[in-house]
């Protein structure tokens, strides 16, 4: 039976994935596999299914099943060069999440206090908020932050 391997080649220096194959009349061998998907991860697809190329890439590149949860450490969904990619858990892949949207101080972990106009820090371990205080500025509640993450979160510190 036919795989997606079979079709695709994969520069781990790059991590871009090319067809060698034609899967189908409108592709064309060489050319780059995939677009981005509205959330930034290049997406895939073929005989009827949407397949993730960094799942494809981890593939390809270690020749087994990629682990349940694939991690980009720059945070880049996009850059699915193999030095990029590493195994994680749900708590780790989530500890490198950047800041969300809705963030209004411009610093992970903080939030503003309007009625004392301080900024409390805040960090998720372990399915739970770990308080780390109450700070005159945003700088000093993204201090303590900083060194908390470092020391719960280690590899998969991402303080921005």
């Amino acid at each position: 039976m036919e795989q997606l391997s079979d079709y695709l080649e994969y520069n781990h220096q790059t991590g871009i994935l090319t067809w060698k194959k034609k899967p189908s009349k409108n592709i064309q061998i060489g050319k780059e596999a995939g677009y981005k998907s509205n959330i930034g991860y290049i997406q895939i697809g073929f005989r009827g299914k949407i397949y993730y190329a960094h799942r494809i890439a981890w593939e390809l590149y270690y020749n087994e099943n990629p682990p349940k949860m694939v991690d980009h450490i720059n945070g880049n969904k996009s850059d699915n060069r193999i030095e990029n990619l590493r195994s994680a858990n749900n708590a780790q892949n989530m500890q490198n999440m950047g800041k969300t949207k809705r963030n209004s101080t411009g610093f992970k972990g903080v939030c503003h206090l309007k009625k004392q106009n301080k900024y409390m820090a805040v960090i998720g371990h372990k399915m739970k908020s770990i308080y780390l205080g109450v700070y005159e500025t945003a700088e000093e509640a993204h201090a303590a932050y900083c060194k908390a993450a470092e020391k719960l979160h280690g590899a998969f510190c991402k303080t921005e």
